[in-house]
Parts: structure tokens; sequence; C-alpha cells
């Protein structure tokens, strides 16, 4: 059965070849695209029944999915005659066509770093504006602003061609977002769209940064006779949100615990008789809090030492993007204040020769360091 699957993958590629070598693809060309990959479909069907292990399964899985991303990436490439664009147009369509067949057949075995078509990304882009972009015009501008924040943050992701990986924590934080969304528990300092990205815990920096600047402008507007009865109330508000986050299976929720550290300083503030907190000193405290720590590597350098660091289980998350997006966020380099946690996961699987040997020789320094302690 496996040399049967190797063989019709010969025979696809034996396919492609033929695409080029052809004065013009004619219908019979494609024709013959679509009985080979029916022709695979059946087999891949029957290695997933008669496979004594997964594993084996989901290289064989892997192993075509690599291949028909390596036809897509260069049927143009191989036949860039203009007189061949609608064939080739044709079988595009047809690849999209099987890769969404098999992908939410085996969608258990696609992993974090597996590509995606255009039209997966393009579907989640539809899901995306569909779930965001209800009617507006009875919301509030702070709520309006949070949710084309929100919008942004996640159509930029999509932007970059996230990994199979990526899209899944987007589209857990989709529906996170929908479960959570028009939570009854509110408070006036927070919109409903805050509301529920905090209960999602979306730690994502520019999103955390926005929220912090909000509320500490809040909290320094609030009239001083009434500020530290406000900040209680905020305090308390913020201990109901952390049981329905916990209620809903999440045991730490580090947006809930920032905002917490906030309010803390703000009523640490109050309690020293510090009635009048001007805004500079505001923004002081929240620097405290979201404070960067600079990078002296560039950001591809970066990403192959948080890489490696995942691979060898220096530290422990659910996925490689987890790592990426937990830590990417309180960093910056000597050339960039804010990174893109994707955008640098990204790179991790491209290293330059250069880079490389940068992130080794800094690797050396910190042996010879240990070494003398």
């Amino acid at each position: 059965m496996e040399k049967e699957f190797t063989k019709s993958l010969i025979t696809l590629f034996d396919w492609y070849d033929l695409i080029g070598s052809k004065e013009m693809p004619k219908r019979s060309t494609m024709e013959q695209l679509t009985a080979l990959l029916s022709g695979i479909d059946t087999s891949l069907e029957r290695l997933y029944f008669l496979q004594d292990k997964k594993s084996h399964f989901q290289r064989h899985f892997r192993k075509l999915r690599e291949l028909i991303f390596y036809l897509l990436n260069n049927l143009f490439i191989v036949d860039s005659r203009d007189s061949s664009k609608e064939y080739l147009e044709e079988a595009i369509q047809i690849f999209e066509d099987f890769l969404e067949k098999i992908d939410g057949r085996f969608a258990r075995y696609l992993q974090g770093n597996d590509q995606l078509s255009e039209r997966q990304l393009m579907a989640f882009k539809r899901e995306l504006a569909n779930s965001l972009n209800a009617d507006q015009t009875a919301w509030d501008e702070p709520t309006a602003d949070t949710l084309f924040l929100l919008k942004m943050i996640l159509e930029q992701h999509l932007d970059q061609k996230p990994a199979y990986g990526v899209l899944k924590e987007m589209r857990q934080v989709l529906n996170e977002f929908r479960q959570h969304a028009h939570q009854p528990l509110q408070h006036p300092s927070l919109s409903w769209v805050d509301t529920s990205l905090i209960l999602s815990d979306f730690c994502e920096g520019r999103y955390l940064r926005n929220l912090m600047e909000r509320i500490g402008l809040c909290i320094n507007h609030w009239e001083p006779s009434k500020r530290q009865s406000a900040i209680e109330s905020f305090r308390k508000h913020l201990q109901k949100l952390k049981a329905i986050s916990l209620s809903s299976g999440r045991r730490r929720n580090r947006t809930i615990e920032l905002l917490e550290e906030l309010v803390g300083k703000h009523k640490a503030f109050e309690d020293a008789e510090c009635t009048d907190l001007q805004p500079r000193d505001e923004i002081k405290t929240l620097g405290n809090i979201m404070e960067k720590i600079t990078c002296n590597l560039s950001a591809d350098q970066l990403a192959l030492m948080l890489r490696a660091m995942d691979e060898i289980r220096l530290v422990s998350a659910r996925s490689m993007n987890a790592v990426f997006r937990q830590i990417i966020p309180f960093l910056r380099t000597a050339r960039k204040e804010n990174l893109s946690y994707g955008a640098v996961r990204s790179k991790g699987y491209t290293p330059e020769d250069k880079d490389r040997q940068i992130a080794l020789t800094m690797l050396e320094k910190m042996m010879e360091k240990i070494k003398s302690y």
C-alpha cells in the first residue's frame, strides 16, 4: 500500500513535468490531473485505515501536502506562457479543491508549521470579516476603535501568510471572542469588546498597550474624591472576570494579572495621598508594567534562538507559536520598537548563514561566561 501511494506521488510529479514539456496544456491534461488526485485520495484513505501507527499515516499525509504546495508554487514557473494561463489557473483550482478536501478530513494530522493555501487564508479572512463587521451604528467610539484594532491585528497576521499553527490560534481567539461577546458582566471603563478579549486572554502586544493606556487615562480622569472607590470597584470587577475565566477552563489569565498590577499601582498612589496623578507619572507607571527589554540581536537571530529554545524544550508551551506570542511583545531590537511575533517566528525557518553564525557566537559567549562562574 505504501509503495502504491509513493508511486502515485511520482506520477503526479511526472504530470507536472509534462506541463512544461508540452506545446500547450490541453483539456485532457486537466482531466488527467483530476483522475490522478482521485486515485491519490483513494490510496490515502486506505493508508488511514490500514496503518498500524498513526505516525506513519501522518508522514505520508505531510509528504502529499508538501508536494502539492511545491506544485502550486511552481506551476507558473514551469510554464510561463500566456496561452497556458487558463489551464494553469484551472490546475490551481483543482489542487485547492483537493487540499480543502483532505485537510478537512484529516485536520488532526496538521502540524503547526504546515503551509496553508491561498483559499484557506481567504476563507478565514471572510470568516473574520463576518464576525467583526456587524452593524456598527449602535456602537460608541471606544468600542468601534477597539474592534477595528482587533481586526487590523488579525488581518496583518493573515497578510504574513501564517502557517497552520498560527491560523489555529487565530481561530481559537475568534471562537473565544464570539463565546464571550456581549458578556452581561460589564464595567464603564471597558467596552464589551475589551471584556471579551480579556476573558479570552488576548495577550497581543499592541492590544495590551492600547488597553493599558486607555484604562490608565480613565483612572486619571476620575474625580479625585471618587477615584479611590472607583479603583476599588474596578478591582472587584477584575476579580469577577477572573472567576468567569477560571470557570471556562483557563487556569491563568495573564491579561487580568496585568490589569490587576496596573490597578494596584494606582491604588498605591492613592493610598500615599497622591490624588492628582499627572499624565507623565501615569505613563511612567504603565512603562513599569509593559517595559520592553532590548535584545542585542536582530529579529532573524532572535527567531533562531527562540526556535532552538522551544525545540530542545528549554521552555515549555503548547506550541512554538505560543512561545513567540508570549515573549516577543516584551522585546525590542536596536532597529525596531514593536515586533510582530508572527513575523519574527517566520524568520526562524529561513535563516541566513550570517545570522546563524552570530547566534552561535552569542551562545559560545554564554558558555564561556557560565564556565567562569
